[in-house]
């Protein structure tokens, strides 16, 4: 900068510039988590340093050629297009929109912000500020306090009826960050539910077949937001359903498209007439008395401690109804053949809880930065009949079969393809023979299991427990079995294989047992161990009959059975194995999760470690947590069994206990290195049959119901979510406030200019102050923005008690720099008790829970009006109006 040569240094001023807006746009295309550091404390800084002081020296002069080139490149709107006074700033506005969108914002979905620590981001916003000053005219402040604006009304509905939430900055140390994983929220005892959640959730096939699966728009819960939403909703009485479990009917009187809330009055709660058997007791007049307060917000997400986001639209007087009560009913001409469809309270339970788990999976893949509160799909969780209440500790080997169950009665139902996918992957299927001795006669019964029960007690590993399912037992003597052919008992083998392998085999160890002691259950903490890969060839049918083949006839009419091959000679079966026809690739598994329990029978911790199918690596998925896990440790983690712990005192003895582990594996989870293919051909050819029914009778078969699937319905709540989080962890950081505090010192002091400025121009004379009798619209703006960031977004959340005092007293500071200032915030304060979702006098006097929070806002509201009374002008209309109501209640009286 010093080697400027002042003649002809213009020229030379605006290469400077262009080749700073050239050197800014090359960061964003390729800027990583690990360059982040070099990035921003080296050529990044600098160059933000320069940009600043080439605004400071020029404005719009120098910056003509380079920020058409940075806003082109980094690919963002450009601001200017907001309106057409913004043309003569046209450079500066679009060089901020660029700064502040592509830089320090997380505007783009899944892009980390180029700044992304202080110091790049406290220079990026000085920029900003810099060129929003040399703008004309206050236009640069008024298109900045627009766009901050539009970022508030994107957070503020999320935390209006929220009190003291923790504050989420992008970049905390949490367990999204390292894992690259969301976790799910515990209810309290709902672990061993999110620990089988997070198991299935990492088969990616899997997720993908569950929320693709389409169910009927017309059927889907309201609270999912498939059709019913909107303005639809206005004049319909609704249920919501209440975290006590109760349900109360309310009218929808409005609905705010900006903010996506309902406004609802709930309806008076008239008790049931008791009659007397001699006299009859008089009921108040409820209609007498004053309605309730109007309330405002998302119904589909609820009020925490109040509604649960779940709700059902009353049917009138006139609706043909045919869904079983407590399903939606939809009007209009998008509803579909709604009248046509029906299904059982036991199916409707069924796809609410499909529902709730599309719902959930969408979350985990699609959110960023948090965890998934699948409170919801606990509600739902009702219909699976668990020993215990679902909010209360169940076993996660029966909530996993009773869900697959569950899933499996709304996919057949609505998506066939889905359900015979879903029996594909987990349909293992199991063969119980009966073999008599005398004729050979052999009896199978084929049936469906989704888990192999290995039994723990007496075993040591999982192929011991696998033998246990699989071993043959003679029945003879008392116990003989009628023969088919034999018209008589005989003695018969029973034995039991595996006559068809799923794709993910799931083995439940049998932990939890009866003590025949005390009649009481008890928790088998033994060693069981389980190896990486697993072979299944052994315990298939098709091997125990290739196995009873290759038997010397002599031993087949001994036996009838291969029960005592084993103990066959050796020599016998070294020149060929009967199984080598089969190939192993076809039976190997490989290990890919497991499920931990951790405590005793009565109570404790579920808890998963799962392997990323895509890169290999594992990681350990603790309800909100989840962190990388080293599979080396498995055995230590998993197996069971009793620990030996040494201590070494410094005299040299070392003390050895034996403790037992009281955390090991429940389930585990294998997948086939070799997975089956899947053919649907049945169902394509069900769906054809279908179509060629409908063409012969075409008047007799109604028409498809319009479906949706998971996708469709909820990924894009999950966008909009994603979005609120981005821009909340935006608002949040440290230089946005400092930001926001230097834009209030703009309004009251607009001589100040950047410490970080550098002087590269020989004159610069400082402008003269403001006069602030009178508000320009600019700082008007500003102002407004700054309440409105203070009490939408900043007094919701757990604040700092220094944090909030500051800012507090900032407020208090500003409105008694001009009264001109606290008589436009009591106007807008006043304007705003019309409304509802709006109205701060409200959330702050009836609703806020946080007494430093109110006790902030009430302070700042009062030293409003105080500045405000104070003038003679707002003096003399009080007095006027005082006056008037005087007179009027005089009047009345007379």
């Amino acid at each position: 900068v010093s080697s400027v040569d002042p003649v002809g240094s213009e020229a030379q001023l605006k290469d400077l510039g262009a080749s700073v807006c050239f050197k800014l746009a090359s960061y964003p295309g390729r800027i990583s988590d690990t360059a982040c550091t070099f990035n921003s404390t080296g050529v990044l800084c600098g160059c933000l340093k320069l940009l600043i002081s080439l605004i400071e020296a020029g404005g719009n002069n120098f910056l003509v050629e380079g920020s058409p080139h940075i806003l082109n490149t980094i690919n963002v709107s450009p601001w200017s297009d907001e309106g057409a006074k913004l043309v003569e700033d046209k450079p500066l506005i679009d060089l901020m929109g660029a700064i502040f969108d592509g830089f320090i914002s997380s505007s783009k979905s899944g892009a980390s912000p180029v700044c992304c620590d202080v110091d790049s981001r406290r220079l990026a916003f000085n920029a900003v500020a810099s060129a929003a000053k040399a703008c004309g005219e206050g236009r640069g402040y008024t298109i900045l306090a627009k766009k901050i604006n539009v970022i508030i009304a994107n957070v503020a509905p999320s935390l209006r009826h929220k009190w003291g939430q923790k504050p989420v900055v992008d970049g905390s140390n949490n367990s999204r960050n390292t894992a690259n994983y969301s976790g799910l929220k515990n209810q309290g005892c709902t672990c061993y539910m999110n620990s089988f959640l997070q198991q299935l959730f990492m088969m990616p096939d899997l997720r993908e077949n569950l929320c693709s699966a389409e169910l009927p728009s017309s059927l889907r819960s309201t609270g999912g937001g498939a059709l019913a939403k909107g303005d639809a909703l206005i004049g319909k009485k609704i249920s919501l359903h209440w975290d006590s479990g109760q349900n109360f009917e309310a009218m929808v009187e409005g609905y705010n498209a900006d903010t996506d809330m309902h406004t609802i009055s709930y309806l008076p709660i008239v008790p049931g007439q008791q009659v007397g058997q001699h006299n009859q007791v008089p009921q108040p007049d409820f209609h007498s008395l004053p309605r309730e307060l109007p309330d405002e917000f998302i119904l589909s997400e609820g009020r925490p401690g109040k509604e649960t986001g779940a709700f059902e639209i009353c049917p009138s007087s006139n609706m043909a109804r045919t869904s079983v009560a407590g399903e939606s009913s939809q009007e209009g001409p998008d509803a579909g053949p709604t009248e046509e469809l029906k299904e059982s309270e036991d199916e409707a339970s069924s796809r609410k809880l499909l529902e709730e788990v599309q719902r959930t999976f969408v979350n985990l893949d699609e959110a960023r930065g948090r965890c998934y509160d699948p409170r919801a799909l606990v509600e739902a969780s009702h219909c699976l009949k668990l020993e215990f209440d679902v909010w209360q500790q169940n076993d996660a080997a029966e909530f996993a079969t009773k869900l697959l169950d569950r899933l499996e009665i709304s996919l057949k139902k609505w998506s066939p393809s889905h359900f015979k996918y879903l029996t594909h992957k987990f349909g293992l299927k199991t063969t119980k023979q009966k073999i008599c001795k005398e004729c050979g006669l052999k009896s199978n019964r084929e049936g469906d299991l989704i888990s192999i029960d290995c039994q723990v007690r007496n075993k040591s590993n999982i192929h011991e427990g696998i033998s246990a399912m699989c071993e043959e037992e003679l029945m003879d003597g008392e116990n003989k079995v009628g023969c088919d052919k034999c018209n008589k008992k005989t003695n018969t083998v029973l034995r039991t294989a595996v006559s068809q392998l799923s794709d993910v085999l799931v083995l439940s160890l049998k932990r939890f047992d009866l003590d025949y002691t005390t009649f009481e259950t008890v928790k088998i903490n033994s060693r069981y161990e389980f190896e990486e890969t697993l072979n299944m060839k052994q315990y298939t049918l098709e091997a125990k009959e290739l196995l009873e083949a290759a038997q010397p006839q002599e031993r087949k009419s001994e036996t009838g059975s291969m029960m005592d091959l084993g103990e066959s000679d050796a020599g016998n079966e070294e020149d060929s194995d009967p199984l080598a026809a089969l190939p192993d690739e076809d039976y190997e598994y490989r290990l890919a999760g497991v499920l931990v329990h951790a405590g005793v029978a009565q109570g404790g911790h579920y808890y998963s470690f799962v392997k990323d199918r895509t890169s290999g690596k594992w990681y350990r998925f603790d309800d909100e947590d989840v962190t990388p896990f080293d599979p080396k440790l498995i055995e230590q983690e998993c197996f069971g069994g009793k620990m030996k712990k040494e201590t070494k005192y410094p005299n040299g003895h070392v003390h050895t206990v034996e403790s037992e582990q009281f955390a090991n594996a429940l389930l585990v989870f294998y997948e086939k290195v070799k997975p089956s293919e899947f053919d649907d051909s049945d169902t394509e050819v069900k769906e054809s049959a279908s179509d060629t029914a409908m063409e012969e009778e075409p008047k007799s078969i109604a028409p498809k119901p319009k479906a949706s699937n998971g996708y469709e319905v909820f990924l894009p709540e999950v966008k909009k979510s994603n979005s609120t989080h981005s821009w909340q962890s935006f608002l949040l950081t440290d230089e946005f406030q400092a930001f926001v505090k230097d834009l209030l010192e703009v309004c009251t002091n607009p001589t100040q200019s950047s410490e970080d400025s550098m002087d590269i121009t020989p004159n610069s004379s400082p402008s003269p102050a403001i006069p602030i009798t009178e508000i320009e619209s600019w700082r008007l703006n500003i102002i407004n923005t700054s309440f409105s960031f203070v009490f939408d977004v900043l007094f919701h959340l757990a604040l700092d008690s220094n944090v909030r005092r500051i800012w507090t007293e900032k407020m208090i500071q500003l409105l008694a720099s001009s009264p001109a200032f606290s008589a436009a915030f009591v106007a807008d304060l006043a304007k705003r008790t019309h409304t509802v979702y709006e109205n701060w006098i409200r959330a702050y006097t009836v609703e806020c829970s946080e007494e430093a929070s109110s006790y902030a806002a009430l302070r700042i509201f009062s030293c409003a009006i105080a500045s405000t009374v104070s003038q003679p002008s707002e003096q003399l209309l009080l007095s006027n109006w005082t006056q008037s109501w005087a007179s009027q209640v005089a009047d009345r009286e007379r």
